[in-house]
């Protein structure tokens, strides 16, 4: 049985609110929560929110972390789009009342399952093992609610009905973080050992934790989570870049957390980076700067772009890089639907991270941060068949120069995979490093947070203030 009742979450964040719906219709708590299998299915129900090619990290966090950062350049006529491609987003942004939006749903669809799992008819150990997978689902809308907007409003109750006592105040930056860390620890230490696939296990939580930290500036925190889920050595690279990308059961082995597509929800990345040739719309492509940063043999270049030619009349006038990190052009000639995963989160960016509290710690790198990272770098070189003589192993480097090294692999490593804005952001590096890829953009300082959208202060008069300069 799948859980129908508060999809249509009426909540002073949600504009899809329908006032005429039968609710006789809607299935309650009270007629829910009867049997075993209705655990299950309530947490089935937060996954609506992460995976697939409708869901919100599916169609925008790797757009916006793209368009927003030195990787990614517009040039199509959507204003929402081209807003975060040139720097100007404002609070009208439709793109960012979505991501509010759906960030809030799937937080009152963990709300629902934790408030109601207690009552179904199953051992104290299995409901605490689903109420942390609940918690930790809430965890990841939090934090990155908080990384994109700052302090937000923290609802830990299922809203099934309209009123006032929704108007929830917004919180600080200081107690929403307060309330992301709980949740993960919580799910770190209730999470099982082992879990079904793309079901997340406690050291998930522990990965998590690595990026919270390092996101929070504590490092000491951040490099000892990371370093209990590289010793536990569950997961590793996968040999060869390309399959991460390929559909392939062999990239398991790399995939902590990751969005699962289907023939029957395809993958978004492609309508949008795929020029109309192969059936996208082409709007969406990399800067010059960002595809010129590769080695042209690094095996990371070859997955993320492919070249297509603009023509007259048939007459080739230039070569064109595209993005298809997530196309299988083999399997799909012209370019849907794809039902390649899009990872959330990897053991490389485990590995990248775990060298960043590194060098914040040590003032530069160690034995520990430059096997890390020339693990990754090694891996690169292979390019299906045998190594490439590029991409030589990092030495000793001092504090500066080792933390340009980690956010440049990590743009080769891990871009258009939704984590470029937030990494500039944190490290400090937003301004300098998108106004050298794109030199007709000013990044001013207010860009370390989007705006809240306007729409909700319309909704809610106890919010409070918005984000400075928007």
């Amino acid at each position: 049985m799948k859980l129908k009742v508060l999809f249509i979450f009426c909540t002073a964040f949600m504009s899809s609110c329908s006032l005429d719906e039968d609710p006789l219709s809607l299935i309650t708590p009270d007629e829910f929560f009867h049997e075993d299998r209705d655990a299950q299915s309530s947490i089935d129900a937060i996954y609506t929110y992460i995976n697939g090619g409708a869901s919100i990290y599916a169609r925008y966090f790797w757009l916006v972390n793209a368009m927003a950062s030195d990787l990614g350049r517009y040039r199509g006529t959507d204003p929402d789009l081209a807003e975060f491609a040139s720097m100007s987003v404002t609070p009208q942004n439709s793109i960012l009342l979505e991501i509010w939006q759906g960030l809030y749903a799937g937080i009152n669809a963990a709300n629902f399952a934790i408030e109601n799992i207690p009552s179904v008819p199953i051992s104290d150990m299995e409901k605490d093992v689903f109420i942390a997978e609940a918690r930790f689902l809430r965890a990841i809308f939090y934090f990155d609610l908080m990384r994109l907007f700052g302090g937000v409003p923290l609802l830990e109750q299922a809203n099934t009905v309209v009123g006032s006592q929704y108007l929830a105040e917004r919180k600080s930056l200081e107690e929403t973080a307060q309330f992301v860390e709980l949740e993960f620890t919580h799910a770190f230490e209730n999470l099982p050992e082992s879990n079904s696939p793309g079901r997340p296990v406690g050291l998930t939580a522990a990965a998590y934790l690595s990026r919270f930290y390092l996101t929070r500036g504590e490092f000491n925190k951040a490099f000892q989570a990371s370093r209990a889920v590289i010793q536990s050595g569950r997961w590793s690279l996968a040999s060869d870049y390309a399959m991460i990308f390929s559909g392939q059961p062999q990239n398991k082995s790399e995939e902590l957390f990751s969005i699962s597509i289907d023939l029957n929800g395809a993958n978004p990345v492609n309508a949008f980076t795929l020029p109309l040739g192969v059936d996208g719309l082409g709007h969406i492509l990399p800067t010059s700067f960002y595809v010129d940063g590769f080695e042209f043999l690094d095996r990371r270049r070859q997955v993320s772009f492919f070249t297509s030619y603009i023509s007259d009349e048939g007459v080739e006038l230039e070569v064109e890089p595209h993005v298809g990190k997530y196309w299988q052009s083999d399997l799909q000639p012209i370019g849907s639907p794809s039902a390649i995963d899009i990872p959330i989160f990897r053991f490389s960016d485990l590995l990248l991270l775990h060298c960043e509290a590194i060098n914040e710690l040590r003032n530069g790198t160690n034995a520990e941060a430059l096997q890390a990272i020339n693990m990754v770098r090694a891996r690169a070189r292979f390019n299906g068949v045998s190594n490439e003589e590029v991409l030589p192993d990092l030495t000793r480097m001092g504090k500066e120069e080792f933390k340009d090294a980690i956010l440049q692999e990590r743009s080769k490593e891990l871009g258009w995979e939704g984590h470029r804005w937030f990494d500039l952001v944190r490290t400090g590096r937003l301004k300098e490093t998108v106004e050298k890829a794109k030199p007709d953009v000013v990044v001013e300082d207010k860009y370390n947070v989007f705006p809240i959208p306007q729409r909700e202060f319309t909704l809610n008069p106890n919010l409070g203030s918005q984000n400075p300069g928007y």
